[in-house]
C-alpha cells in the first residue's frame, strides 16, 4: 500500500526544510576546524594536531636524542666539537619548543609561533643530521633525520608539513653532498643505495602517516557532527526531536519579536493511534507516524519547524500566525487518505490539532506557547467528540412503566355467616 515515503523510511527530498541558519540547532563542533596559522576554516585535507600532547612528546624525544649525540660528539672518535655544538644548540631549541607546547598560550608563545618554530626546528634537525654524517664520514650517522620528519607530521596544516618535511630532507641531502664534495664522506655501492632509501623512505612514510592521521581526524569530526545531529533529530521520522525544538524555538521567537511579528504553534495529536498498535503491531504504528510526519511536512511552510514532541504528538512552530487548525487538519487528512499507511477500517487518519499565537508584546515564552496550543488541541478534541455523540442520535432509554390500575367493578365479598 503506498505511503508516500522513500525506500529508506525517511521523508522524501521534497519535504526537506530550508531554515534560516540562526534557527538551526548547532551540532557540537570540534576544535580542529579552524586553522591555527591562517585562522580560516580548513578543508578535510588538513588537521590541527598542533598543541596536542603528541607534539610535545616528539619534540622532547628529538631533544633527548640530539643532547645524547652532542655528548657523543665530544668523545674520542666522534664527529667533533662543531657537530657536538650544533647538536647541543638544537637540543636547547627543541626544549624551548617543548615548553611552548605544554605551557598555556601567551601573547608571545601563540599557536602560530609554536607551529612555525616547530617547522624551523625540523629543518634544523635535518641539517644537523646531515652535517654529523658528513663530518664523521659515516653515511648513516645522520639517520635521526627520520625522527625530524616524524615531528613534521604533527604540524597544523598540509602546506607547513610539506615545507618542514621537505626542508629537513633537503637540508640533510645538501649536507651529505657537501661531505661528498669535500671527500669526508665516501660511501660504498651498498651505502649509496641505503642513502637513497634513507632520503626517500622517511618522506614517504611521513606522507602516509599524515594521510592516515587526516582520514582519522575527518572521520572523528564527521562522527561528532553525526552524533550532534542525532541528538536533535528523531530517529524514526527524521524531523527535529523535543530537544532540537527547544533549541530552535527560542531563537525563532526572539527573531520574530525583533521583527515585530508573531510566532505560532500547532499541537498535533493522533486520534485512535493506540488501536493501530493493538491491531497491527508497532511496525504499522511506525508507518503511521512517518506518514503523519510527511503529511505535516507537506502542509507547512518552509520557515516552519516540525518536531516530534512525544509518542504520537507533533509540534509545528513558525513565524507569523500560521495555518488554522481546521485547515491543517484538512491538509493532513487529505494526504493520509491519498497515501493511507494502514487500512482505513483500522485507522481513518483523523488527527486533533490545536493552535496558539505569541504576539510581540506578549511576555510568554516557548513553554507557555506549547502549553496553550496543547490545551486548545484538547478542547477541540473534546468538543468534536461531544458533537459527534449528538449527531449519532442515540435514543434515550425508555422510561420505567407506570403501575397499572384495575378499573373493573370489584366482586362483592361473600356475606359473613
Amino acid at each position: 500500500m503506498p505511503t508516500g515515503r522513500g525506500a529508506t523510511g525517511r521523508p522524501p527530498a521534497s519535504f526537506e526544510r530550508v531554515l534560516p541558519s540562526s534557527w538551526a540547532p548547532r551540532a557540537p563542533t570540534t576544535p580542529d576546524v579552524t586553522d591555527d596559522i591562517t585562522g580560516h576554516r580548513r578543508s578535510a585535507d588538513d588537521v590541527a594536531p598542533a598543541g596536542s600532547p603528541a607534539v610535545a612528546w616528539l619534540l622532547a624525544l628529538t631533544a633527548v636524542v640530539h643532547a645524547v649525540l652532542a655528548v657523543a660528539g665530544l668523545l674520542p672518535g666522534g664527529p667533533g666539537a662543531a657537530t657536538a655544538a650544533a647538536d647541543a644548540v638544537l637540543a636547547a631549541v627543541l626544549i624551548v619548543a617543548v615548553l611552548v607546547a605544554v605551557l598555556p598560550p601567551t601573547p608571545i608563545a601563540t599557536p602560530v609561533v609554536q607551529s612555525y618554530g616547530t617547522a624551523v626546528a625540523v629543518v634544523a634537525a635535518g641539517a644537523v643530521s646531515g652535517l654529523r654524517a658528513a663530518t664523521s664520514g659515516e653515511p648513516f650517522a645522520g639517520g635521526d633525520v627520520v625522527l625530524a620528519v616524524l615531528v613534521a607530521v604533527t604540524l597544523p596544516s598540509t602546506g607547513l608539513f610539506l615545507a618542514a618535511a621537505g626542508g629537513a630532507e633537503l637540508a640533510w641531502l645538501v649536507a651529505q653532498l657537501v661531505g661528498l664534495g669535500t671527500g669526508s664522506l665516501r660511501p660504498t655501492g651498498v651505502q649509496w643505495v641505503m642513502l637513497v632509501v634513507l632520503a626517500l623512505a622517511p618522506a614517504a612514510a611521513a606522507a602516509m602517516l599524515r594521510h592516515g592521521h587526516q582520514q582519522l581526524a575527518v572521520e572523528l569530526a564527521e562522527a561528532r557532527r553525526t552524533a550532534g545531529q542525532q541528538a536533535v533529530t528523531d530517529a524514526l521520522t527524521g524531523v527535529t526531536n523535543r530537544r532540537g525544538l527547544e533549541l530552535m524555538a527560542l531563537p525563532m521567537i526572539e527573531h520574530a519579536r525583533r521583527q515585530g511579528e508573531a510566532a505560532h504553534c500547532l499541537f498535533i495529536d493522533l486520534d485512535g493511534f493506540r488501536t493501530v498498535n493493538e491491531s497491527l503491531g508497532r511496525e504499522s504504528g511506525d508507518e503511521v507516524l512517518t506518514s503523519v510526519c510527511e503529511a505535516v511536512l507537506a502542509s507547512v511552510r518552509a520557515t516552519d519547524v516540525v518536531a516530534r514532541w512525544a509518542g504520537d504528538q507533533f509540534v509545528v512552530v513558525g513565524p507569523g500566525t500560521g495555518t488554522s487548525p481546521l485547515e491543517m487538519e484538512r491538509r493532513v487528512r487529505g494526504h493520509l487518505v491519498e497515501f493511507p499507511p494502514v487500512p482505513p477500517e483500522v485507522w481513518d487518519g483523523r488527527v486533533s490539532i490545536g493552535s496558539a499565537t505569541l504576539v510581540p508584546w506578549d511576555e510568554g515564552n516557548v513553554d507557555s506557547l506549547l502549553r496553550r496550543a496543547e490545551e486548545d488541541m484538547q478542547l477541540r478534541r473534546s468538543l468534536r467528540r461531544q458533537s459527534r455523540s449528538r449527531s449519532v442520535g442515540v435514543p434515550p432509554p425508555p422510561p420505567d412503566p407506570a403501575p397499572t390500575v384495575d378499573r373493573r367493578t370489584p366482586k362483592p365479598h361473600p356475606p359473613l355467616t
